[in-house]
């Protein structure tokens, strides 16, 4: 995946996660400054702490962005790579061999199996490479405020990455399934769409959308079944973000009232 000059692309997504995490400590300290102002008895309005925090806001945000970007240009020449190399081989194989696939199993293999990977490099390379330097880097800056308050903030996040592995593990038999349904249709739609009349004329058209209609159900129950599974991985690091904030909050709190 780091062949053919593609290497860089890693190396640009871990400048901008860099840069998203040096962002987020000058903002958490930026924010420390403001509520200390608030608190205190001066007059002087913390003008230089807010316009930090907005700067350092949009510095993520376009950080963010070039991410999304980057992440997709490289999503999208290793998918590249990945034709040719499939192409080639099929070009090499027996034609005997050849004609014994289903022509819509083997297209759909060029682009509806090849968009997953590339999907996969996209979002789920390049926002690890962002995770594994954004949230030690947070909890650096959570430290240097107080150390407190990074241990209660990593609790969740650890509890979290235990419940991720576990439904990561039923993600790959119910996505084969996915591709199994899209493959078995995009073969049988070849197959019959250019005979479609003939068929009709021998009286098997309500036979052919019966099929038709069942093969979509289970094509909809499969996808279904995926993305249910899929956005529940995805919420869990929203979920341990929310309970890393009230974590945050009441230690706070007991600090101070400790104190």
């Amino acid at each position: 995946i780091v062949n053919r000059g593609r290497f860089k692309y890693m190396l640009y997504l871990a400048a901008l996660a860099v840069v998203q995490a040096s962002a987020a400590g000058v903002a958490a300290f930026a924010t420390r400054d403001v509520f200390r102002a608030l608190s205190s008895s001066s007059s002087n309005f913390p003008l230089n702490d807010l316009i930090l925090i907005i700067s350092m806001t949009v510095l993520i945000a376009g950080a963010r962005v070039l991410e999304r970007t980057v992440g997709e240009r490289f999503g999208q020449l290793y998918a590249k790579t990945l034709r040719k190399a499939l192409y080639s081989h099929i070009a090499q194989m027996p034609a005997s061999a050849v004609a014994a696939k289903r022509a819509g199993a083997l297209s759909l293999r060029f682009v509806g199996d090849l968009t997953a990977i590339k999907s996969w490099v996209s979002f789920g390379i390049a926002r690890s490479i962002s995770a594994a330097i954004v949230l030690p880097g947070a909890l650096i800056g959570m430290y240097l405020l107080n150390p407190n308050l990074a241990l209660v903030s990593l609790i969740p996040f650890v509890i979290s990455l235990l419940f991720m592995a576990t439904v990561a593990a039923y993600l790959h038999p119910l996505h084969s399934r996915l591709r199994s349904k899209r493959a078995r249709m995009a073969a049988d739609l070849s197959e019959r769409l250019p005979v479609a009349p003939e068929l009709r004329l021998l009286g098997r058209n309500n036979k052919e959308l019966y099929r038709l209609t069942n093969s979509s159900e289970k094509l909809s129950h499969a996808a279904v079944t995926r993305t249910f599974a899929s956005a529940s991985l995805r919420a869990l690091p929203e979920i341990a973000a929310g309970c890393a904030v009230v974590l945050v909050l009441w230690a706070s709190f007991a600090t101070k009232a400790s104190a």
